[in-house]
């Protein structure tokens, strides 16, 4: 696992911002539809009393869990988080987030058995190579969770696949019976009109198993079953042998699916992210970083992530240059005691010039905030007011032809404070 990392961080080297939509999400809706269908099938084959494969109860008997973390997955994975992850330009993958491949290789190699140590030494050694984004980090459970699903997906398919092998085993046994039985005069002709070519291993079985009680030797329907089972090279022993190895694979993998899910929901993720962030680990450095709380941490780790997104330094190093910052100012004796944190360069009075610094370009969205503010309460009061004459200037003027001068006058007055409400509430909600 560990050399897999590592050569998966090597071909990572190119990647790219941005992109339309949510080639996730569509992937995502496709195994929530294919997954919905397959548990009908599978329910109404259960109510009508035929026999499923242990993998196909476990389906059955989880797919709430499944259809619920389909759900969650949409809230927590919008367009906008998505669109900042870093897109692989590569591969097989190419188009997609480098930590969907991330998340797909742990999957992929450990048979869906997922553990939080496997987890941690994966992305550790990934990072020895490539070091990954703090909201890359975050997006690991939720990637996780996507390639687990579409895993599950197909495993599925292959149930509802072999559920329908079966059922037509059973819908020629039956033919054969009806036409007089399996040594009746019909049996050739109906088995003459099977396309053996298309015929796979649950359905040879499942034929073999509804003949039980024949004579193999004297059967017609048997002699067809051995004629084919020569074609594709193989016997029925070898056959029943290998469906049985597939049954206990699909069952073992659908129980690491669902047992790796329920870990997922469960595991404390800050922890988890916390011990691989590279930003993290440096800030912790400092002596103080550790034992602030978690909100705080993860303040300074989100004022590191924007820093990045809006210059040309790595998160990485602006953690290392804050820290730089602090250490610098705990060694000058005149320095006030603040500015020996990281934090002071971060999100305080020290923003400004480490922004300098790092020639950080601001969103237009910050620079409406900041200016907000800077006004404060007056610049609020002098927006609502404006604002407010606004609105009702557009309506009065509508009706400016028909009222006099005072009643122009008068329901300005008598219209400001209602409107006065509108205009609050929606510059509420816009500073919010």
């Amino acid at each position: 696992m560990r050399a897999h990392a590592r050569s998966l961080a090597v071909s990572h080297a190119r990647t790219i911002f941005g992109t339309h939509g949510s080639p996730l999400i569509a992937r995502l809706n496709d195994n929530a539809r294919v997954l919905q269908d397959i548990n009908i099938v599978l329910s109404h084959a259960s109510e009508q009393g035929k026999q499923l494969t242990p993998a196909a109860e476990w389906l059955i008997d989880n797919y709430y869990l499944m259809d619920m973390q389909i759900q969650t997955i949409k809230v927590e994975l919008p367009v906008g988080y998505y669109r900042d992850l870093p897109k692989l330009v590569d591969g097989a993958f190419s188009g997609l987030p480098r930590v969907f491949e991330i998340a797909w290789a742990l999957v992929a190699h450990t048979d869906s058995h997922i553990s939080t140590e496997t987890i941690r030494e994966f992305l550790e050694t990934y990072q020895q190579t490539q070091p990954l984004l703090i909201r890359e980090l975050w997006a690991v459970p939720i990637n996780m969770r996507i390639v687990l699903i579409e895993n599950l997906r197909r495993i599925s398919q292959k149930i509802s696949d072999d559920l329908k092998a079966r059922e037509k085993a059973d819908t020629l046994v039956d033919a054969l019976t009806e036409n007089g039985g399996a040594n009746g005069p019909q049996t050739m002709q109906v088995l003459a009109r099977v396309e053996t070519p298309m015929l796979s291993r649950a359905f040879l079985v499942q034929f073999a198993h509804r003949l039980r009680g024949h004579d193999p030797q004297k059967d017609p329907a048997f002699l067809w079953l051995d004629g084919v089972l020569q074609e594709k090279g193989t016997d029925l022993e070898t056959i029943v042998h290998e469906e049985m190895q597939e049954q206990g694979a699909l069952n073992a993998t659908i129980r690491n699916i669902i047992n790796s899910i329920r870990l997922m929901t469960t595991t404390d993720w800050n922890d988890l992210v916390e011990d691989v962030s590279l930003v993290s680990r440096t800030l912790a450095a400092h002596g103080e970083f550790s034992g602030m709380d978690l909100t705080t941490r993860h303040l300074y780790c989100r004022a590191v992530e924007k820093l990045a997104k809006g210059s040309q330094f790595s998160e990485c190093d602006i953690a290392s240059l804050a820290v730089a910052k602090a250490q610098n100012a705990r060694i000058e004796q005149s320095a006030e005691p603040r500015r020996a944190d990281p934090g002071y360069y971060l999100i305080a009075e020290g923003r400004p010039t480490l922004e300098k610094e790092l020639r950080f370009r601001a969103p237009l969205r910050v620079q409406v905030g900041r200016i907000c503010r800077q006004l404060g309460i007056t610049g609020y009061s002098i927006a609502v007011t404006l604002l407010t004459l606004l609105l009702l200037s557009g309506f009065l003027s509508l009706m400016n032809g028909y009222l006099p001068g005072r009643a122009f006058l008068l329901l300005l007055v008598l219209g400001f404070i209602p409107a006065s409400d509108a205009v609050v509430s929606g510059m509420n909600r816009f500073l919010m």
